[in-house]
């Protein structure tokens, strides 16, 4: 008879499988762009902060800190960057 999974072999299991249902959630699976969202960030703002910051893994902290050194200039909608100094207004120091 075959024998159930322990908890352990779940745990892992767990750990490798994606979080689908927060990708469906906020609409990406791109980590920079859901630092992004959880900054305050609306979905288009992210996404469109993402193709100017290559980089696809920065944590909260370090989308931050990239958010922080964007120069102006950039050819993004004065709503987005609206948006952006808003939450750099009221975002905490890391």
């Amino acid at each position: 008879m075959p024998q159930s999974p322990s908890i352990r072999e779940n745990v892992n299991w767990n750990r490798r499988v994606p979080r689908l249902n927060m990708w469906l959630e906020f609409g990406t699976s791109i980590v920079t762009q859901l630092s992004f969202i959880g900054l305050g960030l609306s979905r288009t703002s992210a996404i469109e902060l993402s193709r100017l910051i290559p980089e696809d893994n920065l944590d909260m902290d370090a989308a931050l800190q990239r958010l922080r050194e964007m120069k102006e200039g950039t050819n993004l909608s004065p709503i987005i960057v609206s948006e952006v100094r808003r939450m750099l207004g009221t975002a905490k120091t890391a």
